[in-house]
């Protein structure tokens, strides 16, 4: 019979009934502590008839003792406590659910094929089979054991799987088709709900190149750029992210864009001037350009109210560059906006002060 998370060896209070169950009817006790309810959600979930399941669970009643799903579940509840730690979400055909050594095969397939299709427009042929061999079969089923691992299926066609190990998101993969649909973000911030918060105050990840806008958007922020050396002479590039759990701060800054919509006659930022935040912990920092900047960057701390201390740098149009420091207060607008009231300071030139306010836009609103 072929393995299953059952004959895992934290768990030898099931063995009497692996022996004596077939390998579909292993999946059928496994959706259910998915947390499929009802035989319908069953068929639907493993992709047979209404029929069969009810053949596959008068046979599990019998060996298990048991007379419904519920006291079946009950039976199983310490495997269901220590390895159904992902809730079973159903969104129409779109399921995210825990990963079983039954699919090993089809997560495998999601990987490599993802590998195959996307990493060459970002990596030469080397780096590319340098990523095949690192999530090799042999790597997978060793590592694999130890991690809580979902998958996302469409379906019940796999077309995505993520890891979180420790505070470590790996492995993570949607199937090309599939990307650019939300999918992806619905799947890690599903996986992002198992960390244990009392141990971990920030996730971390590894993230290929062509992966790094997606967790952007996802608030994990660069910590730093690695490569590996190859064979053949090129190198494989890759970065290192972080996302913060517990920063405990009012407002999170991170991935925010705002324009200006007031500012004193001695300043230069105007209207059509675009800062775009970013924030890890208790540090934020901005680029911003437009109107009579052309590139500027500011770096700083926000405190636990909100309140931003920065300093800033830039080129205007006159090739000029200018430098100054700032302290920002943060409003929070009937739509949930930010708006930051600034008291600021050149430090060069005339050293003059002055007061502007910037207010986030989403959509150029």
């Amino acid at each position: 019979m072929e393995s299953t998370n059952f004959q895992n060896t934290a768990f030898p209070e099931y063995a009497q009934y692996i022996e004596l169950l077939s390998k579909r009817e292993l999946e059928v006790i496994e959706a259910v502590l998915a947390g499929c309810v009802g035989q319908k959600q069953l068929a639907v979930s493993l992709n047979i008839s209404v029929n069969t399941v009810k053949k596959h669970l008068q046979n599990i009643y019998k060996i298990t003792g048991t007379i419904n799903m519920t006291a079946l579940t009950i039976l199983f509840s310490g495997y269901s406590q220590n390895q159904t730690k992902g809730k079973y979400i159903k969104e129409g055909f779109l399921d995210i659910k825990n990963y079983s050594e039954l699919i090993f095969n089809d997560v495998f397939d999601v990987i490599h094929k993802t590998i195959e299709e996307i990493y060459p427009k970002y990596y030469p042929k080397s780096a590319v089979e340098y990523f095949h061999n690192h999530h090799s079969i042999e790597n997978m089923k060793k590592l694999m054991p130890n991690e809580f691992t979902l998958v996302l299926t469409d379906n019940n066609k796999i077309i995505g799987t993520g890891t979180l190990f420790g505070n470590e998101i790996k492995r993570f993969f949607i199937l090309p088709e599939y990307q650019g649909k939300g999918y992806g973000k619905k799947l890690l911030a599903e996986l992002e709900k198992n960390i244990d918060k009392n141990k971990f105050d920030e996730f971390t990840l590894a993230s290929s190149l062509g992966a790094v806008d997606f967790y952007q958007r996802n608030d994990y922020v660069y910590k730093n750029y690695k490569t590996i050396n190859l064979s053949d002479g090129n190198h494989l590039c890759y970065l290192e992210m972080v996302k913060n759990i517990n920063n405990n701060f009012t407002i999170n800054y991170n991935n925010k864009k705002f324009k200006s919509i007031e500012n004193t006659e001695n300043g230069e930022v105007n209207n059509e001037t675009v800062f775009h935040y970013h924030q890890n912990k208790e540090i934020v920092w901005a680029e911003y350009y437009g109107g009579t900047i052309k590139k500027g960057f500011l770096l700083g701390l926000v405190g636990k109210n909100g309140k931003l201390e920065f300093n800033y740098e830039h080129i205007n149009i006159k090739n000029e560059v200018k430098t100054g420091k700032c302290n920002s207060t943060p409003k929070i607008l009937k739509d949930g906006r930010i708006e930051l009231s600034e008291k600021w300071e050149w430090t060069n030139g005339d050293k003059s002060k002055g007061e502007s306010k910037i207010k986030e836009f989403i959509n150029d609103k």
